[in-house]
Parts: structure tokens; C-alpha cells; sequence
């Protein structure tokens, strides 16, 4: 019977790392062995950034389940792109701020993964970049990001999404979890999630031949790690209290999310991305959300954004919020006496 066992188990083993390229060695050491949270700043040295936070509805979809991705869409105003976690097919659906269902199409990839969704423009056309980055186990050998053009709301929801090209990648030095991706210019930043502190990486938009390596570019040292007292309250998920969960970059702001706050950086005209990651952010305060992995700016009001979470079989509704950050006060003049 044991030799039986052992050959079902090689058999899954190699069934695996063919079907599916991963590392099945590397997945069974990182649920074995969860990695140590490290220490990064203390909580009181990260300035907060004011904000008033307003409901505006809930995700009317009842197939959009695992809001893991969200992006508002530059074809037309007020509209947004949501995509589905792991688990569910690949599709990609638009709602408007309010959460109404304005329709659903799908893609022709498969969802091994999805965790993050982009928006930009290229050539003149709006696009979307769908990033099926996930991987909990850290064993995925090659990940993928997807550039579809944006769905046209008239076209039949019977007719799929064309994938018009795939950039496939893999990291320098090992695997890596990133539910974090966003396009600035002609680079995607994206950010690992179960590493302390948290690491910035970058390709080309335009992608390449053959599977292309991220660059490591920054890391993201100065969020808070969760305290000891967090441990002791929720012993189960407390290491992933600050591991960033959605990224949004628009002109010279970039929102990194996490399961309890939002980190805003802000560029300068003379500093690059990875440059602007390296300083210490201002925190904002989030409404309490379970599974929060979505977060996208609105391009016509200044710093503000939207977030929304999965939907659990033991909610009613899924809450859309609207997050207004307060401008910037201006420092008072230093007393000459």
C-alpha cells in the first residue's frame, strides 16, 4: 500500500511539473517553511495623509466574485475594468464607480492566476495589461502578463477578447507571489507580496523574445511590518498584513495596497519610479475590507481612487469605495525669533 501511495504521489509530482511548469519542490519547502516577517520602520515614522473615504455601492455582478484587479478605462469616462481571481474563468468585466454591471467578455487564456489589472495607452489606443502573476506557493517557473485591447461595449459578449501579445517572465533569483502591477511609460513595475521588505521589479512594456528576466529595481523598506500585537490578534493571516495586495500609478502618484492601508508615493519631476519607491511614503487609512486586492485612480479628479474586495459567501454586497485624498498643506514659516 505505501509503495502504491508513493507512486500515486510521483505521479501527481510529475503530472505537475508538466501540465502546469512549476516547481514542485519549491512549493512543498515554501508551505513547509513560511518565510520570517523582517522588520522594516516603525508604524509612528510614516507620515498619514488625510483623506475622506465615501461608499458608493456595491458590485452588482454576481460573477464578479475575487475582484482582484481593477483599472478605469481610457476609452470611456467613468467606466472600469475588473478581472476575477484564480478559480474562475477568464473573463473580463465592466462596471461603472457605482459597482452597476455593465457587461462581461471573456479571454482566450487561461486564469492560472489572474491578480492585477493595468491600464494604458499605446499607439494611440487604449489597452488593458491582465497579469497572471499569482503564485502562493512560489513554484510558477514562467509567469505571464496579457495586453488586450480594450473591450469595446458594444461588441457581443459572445465574441472573446483578443490577446494581442503576452510578455513572459520569470524572476533572477528564484519565484515570487506579485498581486501588485502597474504601467508607467513604457515600463511595468511589479511587487512581490510574501517577502519582507517587499521588492520592486520591472519589465519593458513591449515585452521581447523568449521569457524575459524582471529587473529588481527597489524595495519598498519603509512600510510598517504588522506588530506583535497584530500577531497575537490574527495569528492565522497576521504576516500578510502589510504585504502589498493591488498598485495604481498615474502621473506623478503611485497607491500601493496592502490588506489594512494605502502607501502613496509621490515622484518629482526630476526622479525616477524606482528612485521615488525608495522614500518613505504616506500612509492613508483604509476602511476595514476583507480579501482588499483592487485599487484604481480616477484620472479626472485629482487624487482620488477606488477600492473594492473579494465577495464572501457570508457578505450581502461588495462595497465599492471612493477614497479623496486631502491636498497637501502648506509648511508654516519657520519663527525668526
Amino acid at each position: 500500500m505505501l509503495a502504491g501511495c508513493g507512486l500515486s504521489a510521483l505521479g501527481g509530482w510529475f503530472w505537475l511539473d508538466r501540465s502546469w511548469d512549476v516547481d514542485v519542490p519549491s512549493g512543498l519547502y515554501h508551505v513547509l517553511t513560511p518565510k520570517p516577517v523582517s522588520a522594516t520602520i516603525a508604524n509612528e515614522t510614516v507620515p498619514e495623509r488625510a483623506s475622506t473615504v465615501r461608499f458608493t455601492g456595491n458590485l452588482a455582478s454576481p460573477r464578479l466574485r475575487e475582484a482582484s484587479g481593477l483599472a478605469q478605462s481610457n476609452r470611456y469616462p467613468g467606466v472600469f475594468w475588473a478581472i476575477n481571481d484564480r478559480g474562475s474563468p477568464p473573463e473580463m468585466f465592466a462596471l461603472d464607480a457605482r459597482g452597476r454591471h455593465l457587461g462581461v467578455w471573456q479571454l482566450p487564456v487561461p486564469n492560472f492566476d489572474f491578480e492585477e489589472l493595468a491600464a494604458f495607452v499605446e499607439a494611440g489606443e487604449p489597452m488593458l495589461l491582465v497579469a497572471d502573476t499569482g503564485d502562493n506557493l512560489r513554484w510558477r517557473r514562467v509567469l505571464a502578463l496579457h495586453v488586450i485591447p480594450e473591450p469595446d461595449l458594444d461588441r457581443a459578449e459572445t465574441e472573446p477578447v483578443p490577446v494581442l501579445r503576452t510578455i513572459r517572465y520569470r524572476y533572477p533569483d528564484g519565484y515570487r507571489d506579485c498581486e501588485a502591477v502597474a504601467v508607467a511609460g513604457d515600463s511595468i513595475f511589479l511587487i512581490s507580496k510574501r517577502v519582507t521588505p517587499a521588492e520592486v521589479f520591472r519589465l519593458p512594456l513591449a515585452g521581447g523574445a523568449g521569457v524575459l528576466v524582471a529587473e529588481p529595481v527597489a524595495d519598498l523598506r519603509f512600510i510598517p511590518q504588522p506588530t506583535s500585537l497584530a500577531r497575537r490578534e490574527d495569528p492565522e493571516s497576521w504576516r500578510f498584513r502589510s504585504a502589498p495586495t493591488a498598485l495604481d500609478i498615474h502621473d506623478a502618484h503611485a497607491i500601493v495596497m496592502t490588506p489594512t492601508d494605502g502607501y502613496l508615493y509621490r515622484r518629482s519631476a526630476a526622479e525616477t519610479w524606482p528612485e521615488a519607491f525608495g522614500r518613505i511614503p504616506e500612509r492613508i487609512v483604509l476602511p476595514s475590507q476583507t480579501g482588499r486586492e483592487a485599487v484604481a485612480w480616477l484620472r479626472e479628479s485629482p487624487l482620488t481612487f477606488l477600492i473594492v474586495a473579494e465577495r464572501f459567501p457570508t457578505h450581502y454586497g461588495v462595497a465599492l469605495f471612493r477614497v479623496e485624498l486631502e491636498p497637501m498643506r502648506p509648511a508654516l514659516p519657520q519663527s525668526s525669533g
